[in-house]
């Protein structure tokens, strides 16, 4: 095909899934170095996907709400020589034929089928009929600047008051929408404990508005021990603190694959959903797996716990299982 030279990536979704998809860019750019790459997604990604993703050129705002006949037109001012769908929408596909614009589209492949293929694999799919050099490593594809990463450990973790000890991040919940993927509460009280008693690293909590109250309840009883940032950061903050981790623990959600985009190994947590396809790409020695434990595979909701908390499978994670994975990373 004609080396294109203006590229629309269209994907307006959620954090995990634009981090798992940023490969996506990476590669256009290294096969099409002369071309000019917007990105189509959400407003609220622009600070991660605009501002540290090196080869995306510009960004294109998607409002929630537009008909496809405003999608299809303003996709068509845009002057696209190739359009690269990774929403697997019936939407993206009207657009590229509405307008008249050259298109690939992303196909997901369906929950439990076998062999199951990650995410950020699949979505690199999309593009392998256009693009002849891709890489054996994805990752990272996102860069904190070094301003921004000296002024976030300033503000949010200040020597005088945390000291300069390495960084261990836990992420104590995955939102509301499905919390059976989580970790249960009193499993991350033990873990934060036992990184304290080591006393080698200082133990940080993050997670967004969902988790705030689980944050100040795991602070309240080890205050000045753990620095929680649960609700306290926007994303680039997000970003650029995981990047100054060690390790990360998480179960499956946003900052786990925001800590692999900028390149830090993530202990995974997994039960319902499986880590081949979703877990942190690279960590697979790294992943502790219940899944086969677990009798709500895909689930939002686990049938045999409270609604609301964590999915039984979940609750067969130990800390000791978590302790072995710290060991393979920093001899813990």
């Amino acid at each position: 095909m004609k080396s294109p030279t203006n590229i629309v990536i269209f994907h307006p979704a959620a954090i995990g899934d634009a981090m798992l998809a940023t490969p996506v860019a990476a590669i256009l750019k290294r096969n099409f170095s002369n071309a000019h790459i917007s990105y189509w997604t959400h407003e609220s990604l622009k600070i991660l996907i605009k501002d540290m993703c090196p080869p995306v050129d510009g960004f294109v705002d998607y409002k929630r709400g537009q008909n496809i006949f405003k999608l299809s037109g303003q996709l068509k001012s845009l002057n696209a020589d190739l359009f690269v769908d990774l929403s697997n929408s019936s939407k993206g596909k009207l657009m590229s034929l509405m307008s008249g614009t050259k298109a690939v589209h992303y196909k997901k492949r369906k929950d439990g089928v076998k062999p199951i293929r990650h995410a950020a694999d699949n979505f690199v799919d999309t593009i392998r009929t256009i693009a002849n050099d891709i890489p054996k490593e994805l990752f990272p594809t996102v860069f904190p600047s070094e301003q921004l990463l000296t002024d976030a450990r300033k503000i949010y973790l200040p020597e005088e008051a945390f000291g300069s000890k390495p960084l261990i991040a836990i992420v104590p919940g995955v939102g509301k929408l499905r919390p059976n993927r989580a970790w249960t509460m009193d499993g991350v009280g033990s873990l934060v404990d036992l990184i304290l008693e080591k006393g080698s690293h200082l133990p940080i909590l993050i997670g967004g508005p969902d988790e705030t109250e689980l944050g100040a309840a795991i602070e309240t009883s080890r205050q000045g021990q753990v620095a929680n940032l649960c609700g306290k950061l926007n994303l680039a903050n997000t970003a650029a603190i995981l990047k100054q981790c060690q390790v990360v623990v998480s179960g499956d959600t946003g900052p786990a694959h925001i800590s692999v985009a900028v390149g830090v190994p993530v202990i995974g947590l997994y039960g319902p959903t499986a880590y081949e396809r979703s877990g942190p790409y690279g960590c697979e020695k790294l992943v502790i797996d219940k899944q086969a434990d677990c009798r709500c595979q895909y689930e939002k909701q686990c049938r045999f716990t409270e609604p609301g908390t964590a999915g039984e499978c979940m609750s067969r994670i130990t800390t000791g299982d978590i302790i072995e994975k710290l060991n393979l990373v920093l001899n813990f």
